[in-house]
């Protein structure tokens, strides 16, 4: 492991407030903020991505919610974020419309 301390602040991710608020509110968002942390700081010393996307997916699945994306749409996603070009929201959006859900909404 790179930094332990990179992997504990992405963890915390799923329980952050500001304002009394929740900074990522919302299952799709904290998976989301998780998963970004991992990979854009490259926490490990190698496999960010994939320890990344599949923190996501477990986080989902912890909670009721199972997605299964093609490895192309998969790794596409690693890539985007690893590479800048995707940001929380983006990703959200990602992971609630391979779980079917609509990705403009704004609960979950």
């Amino acid at each position: 492991m790179k930094n332990a301390g990179l992997l504990e602040s992405a963890v915390r991710k799923v329980v952050v407030t500001a304002g009394g608020e929740d900074a990522y509110a919302g299952l799709y968002c904290k998976a989301a903020a998780v998963g970004f942390s991992i990979i854009q700081n490259q926490v490990f010393n190698d496999a960010n991505k994939r320890t990344g996307l599949l923190t996501m997916l477990y986080i989902l699945r912890l909670n009721g919610v199972r997605v299964k994306p093609s490895e192309d749409a998969s790794s596409t996603l690693a890539i985007l974020i690893a590479t800048g070009h995707l940001n929380i929201d983006g990703i959200r959006a990602a992971l609630l419309h391979w779980a079917g859900e609509n990705p403009s909404s704004t609960t979950l």
